[in-house]
C-alpha cells in the first residue's frame, strides 16, 4: 500500500485562524476528513464539526483548475452535526424559485 498525500488550498478566516493558532494545518486535514467521510463528494456547501473543543464550519469547491479549496471559519456549536451538499443547496433554491412562480401574485387595491 502506498499513502499519498492530496494537495488543497485552505481558506481560514482570521477568526478561525486566531483561534486556532499553530493547530491550523491539523484543523485543515480534519476538515478534508470530514467532507470526505460525508461520502457526498468535494462540493460540500456547508459542514460543522468538532476540533479541540471548538465548532468549525467549513466548506468547499473544486477550482477549475482541479485543486480542492476549503474555506474554514469558526462554527455555530448549536448546529454542531449540520451539513448541506451543494447540490442540496442547488436542489432547494429551484424548488424556492418553483413555488414563488406557482403563487398567486398580490392584487392591487
Amino acid at each position: 500500500m502506498m499513502r499519498i498525500e492530496a494537495p488543497f488550498l485552505l481558506l481560514p478566516t482570521q477568526g478561525a485562524a486566531r483561534a486556532l493558532g499553530k493547530f491550523l494545518g491539523h484543523a485543515g486535514r480534519a476538515a478534508f476528513r470530514e467532507i470526505v467521510a460525508t461520502r457526498q463528494g468535494l462540493e460540500i456547501a456547508h459542514l460543522q464539526f468538532l476540533f479541540l473543543n471548538l465548532t468549525l464550519a467549513t466548506c468547499s469547491r473544486i477550482r477549475p483548475d482541479g485543486l480542492v479549496e476549503i474555506e474554514l471559519a469558526l462554527g455555530d456549536p448549536r448546529l454542531s452535526t449540520r451539513r448541506f451538499t451543494q447540490a442540496q443547496l442547488k436542489s432547494a433554491h429551484a424548488k424556492s424559485l418553483a413555488q414563488k412562480r406557482t403563487l398567486p401574485s398580490p392584487r392591487r387595491p
